[in-house]
């Protein structure tokens, strides 16, 4: 008989069922640290778009021309920042001040381009619903906003700390129940002695 267990069988009755290996040594990145990644990030964009809108003034002779190209040419440039760094990097450099990424929330490896894509497109409804879904990590378990739930991704970074770790919880089996008999354990005193 071969001495390797197959991965893929169910546990034996009392045995852990243990917590998604990848995400040990993972936490969650805090409401308040992604508040001041974000200001961060919008601090480096503000000053690259304010260079690019003086650019085009000086190219330019017409002023609200140069201003409608400028504000097209902005929004064109935060998308190609953001998810720039979210692809080479798994952060922004707001993020990158805690060395926090962005990981799948299941495997806690490295998101598709496409989680990406879903990710930045969340932004519009997290916002659009008076920023309701960007107020969101303040009060999910796993620091998650509406638009790390609709691209099934997390914002970690390595280490321990007072943020919860970003581990599932170990589950165990129930013990075997003989036939006939009445599981007693979870019941309370007064219920299990009837």
């Amino acid at each position: 008989m071969n001495d390797t267990a197959n991965p893929y069988a169910a546990p034996e009755h009392g045995a852990e069922i243990q917590p998604v290996q990848a995400g040990q040594g993972w936490v969650y990145l805090s409401f308040w640290q992604r508040v001041v990644a974000s200001i961060a990030d919008n601090i480096i964009l503000g000053i690259l778009g304010f260079i690019l809108g003086l650019g085009l003034v000086y190219v330019m002779n017409n002023e609200k021309q140069a201003e409608m190209v400028s504000n097209i040419a902005g929004w064109i440039l935060g998308v190609v920042f953001v998810l720039s760094f979210w692809i080479a990097r798994n952060a922004t450099p707001g993020k990158m001040i805690y060395a926090a990424e962005i990981r799948d929330a299941v495997t806690y490896g490295k998101p598709t381009t496409g989680q990406f894509i879903k990710r930045y497109l969340g932004y519009i409804p997290a916002t659009l619903c008076l920023g309701v879904g960007l107020l969101w990590v303040a009060f999910d378990k796993r620091k998650r906003g509406w638009h790390d739930m609709i691209a099934g991704t997390v914002v970690v970074k390595r280490g321990t700390g007072a943020t919860r770790p970003a581990t599932r919880p170990v589950r165990r089996a129930p013990p075997p129940v003989r036939p006939g008999a009445r599981p007693t354990e979870d019941l309370p005193a007064a219920v299990a002695d009837r």
